[in-house]
């Protein structure tokens, strides 16, 4: 019932009944995120890798959000897991932490980027987090993004198996619309660089 009062792009499959006081925000204990890159010929998989490793802990990340003026404690962020793979045409960036700053995984992406194509190196990415250095980041294309999961402590969701087998009908269809689009995009970059 709820899915059809919501926009399309939104979809509820499981329910819970928090503790009293819950905050969805604040009691979060780990958020997870993927997101989906494109893998363009001059990406270094390998360089992402050991540059990603310097992510891992505790660490200031000011030079990795939209927004500044908080007191700066307030960027200190810890991050968990960092782990990149290759999928296909994509690598696949997962980023676990107890919290994100906003933009903080795009801008992240964005900074493994452009030391994968040699346009910077580990001492820049040191550089920003020791806030040695102060650098505007590009944040990469928010379409790659995708929340995966949020944990919290004594608060178990109950899942709407109906739902669930709705959202997977949409996705498929949407997966079908998407997979013709890009299919034409393709026959029209051959068409127009022959």
């Amino acid at each position: 019932m709820i899915n059809s009062m919501l926009p399309d792009d939104i979809w509820v499959y499981a329910i819970a009944r928090p503790y009293p006081g819950f905050n969805a925000r604040r009691d979060a204990k780990l958020r997870r995120y993927r997101y989906f890159l494109f893998s363009e010929p001059e990406l270094d998989l390998s360089r992402m890798k050991e540059a990603s490793e310097l992510l891992i802990g505790r660490h200031n990340f000011y030079n990795f959000t939209q927004g500044h003026g908080h007191e700066a404690d307030s960027y200190v962020r810890e991050i968990k897991r960092i782990e990149l793979m290759r999928n296909g045409s994509f690598i696949v960036i997962d980023v676990e932490a107890n919290s994100f700053l906003r933009k903080m995984v795009r801008k992240i992406v964005s900074a493994l980027c452009m030391i994968a194509r040699g346009d910077r190196d580990e001492s820049w990415l040191e550089a920003l987090l020791e806030l040695r250095l102060r650098d505007s980041i590009e944040p990469a294309p928010p379409f790659g993004l995708v929340l995966r999961e949020v944990v919290y402590d004594n608060v178990e969701f109950v899942e709407d198996r109906y739902a669930m087998r709705r959202i997977e009908e949409r996705l498929k269809r949407d997966l079908v619309m998407h997979s013709t689009i890009a299919s034409v995009l393709q026959e029209l970059i051959r068409a127009y660089t022959a």
